[in-house]
């Protein structure tokens, strides 16, 4: 009824193998079902860099309760032609996480809008949200960013969502990350 709510257990934790890529940090998915099944796509972090690159990966379930990682974990790979890598002198993290799964109404394709910088311009401006395609969640090609740089340092937590046959773009920053040039323009 959307009122009263059974507190579950976790979805999905950190794993206890320490030399896995989500073995510190697991956060923001988007969940999509394809062919029966459900598909968790997630942000991943690992201990030993301090979860300062983050990566995307997957999980599947029967039943949105039990859980269970993909075995070639992470499945959608940054694009260093693209897409800015980890510079502590550029940026405090490797952005490239907050993966959004939507399908394509008119086509079997599904997409991931994702928190991604790219790898030029100034540094207060290079978040944008990247694009990635998939036949079936499993499989993935990274795109050109669906934004333009310039505004924000990034844009977090991507979210599509469709009103009278136009889709919207949602995403959330804080004011400390818009760039120089966007603070500009507001004056």
């Amino acid at each position: 009824d959307l009122r009263s709510w059974e507190t579950l257990p976790d979805a999905l934790h950190p794993t206890s193998d320490k030399d896995a890529w989500d073995d510190f940090t697991t956060w923001t998915g988007s969940v999509s079902r394809h062919d029966g099944l459900w598909h968790m796509l997630y942000t991943g972090g690992k201990r030993a860099e301090n979860a300062l690159i983050q990566r995307i990966g997957l999980a599947t379930s029967k039943d949105l309760i039990h859980w269970e990682r993909y075995k070639d974990n992470p499945v959608i790979h940054h694009d260093p032609v693209r897409y800015e890598t980890f510079d502590s002198e550029v940026w405090h993290d490797h952005t490239w996480r907050d993966p959004w799964v939507m399908k394509d109404p008119n086509a079997d394709t599904y997409y991931a809008f994702i928190t991604a910088r790219v790898k030029d311009g100034p540094r207060d401006g290079r978040g944008v949200i990247a694009l990635a395609q998939s036949p079936d969640l499993v499989h993935w090609e990274v795109l050109d960013p669906v934004t333009a740089p310039g505004d924000f340092g990034y844009m977090e937590v991507p979210q599509v969502i469709a009103i009278e046959g136009l889709y919207y773009l949602l995403f959330s920053t804080v004011k400390e990350f818009h760039s120089e040039m966007r603070q500009s323009r507001s004056q």
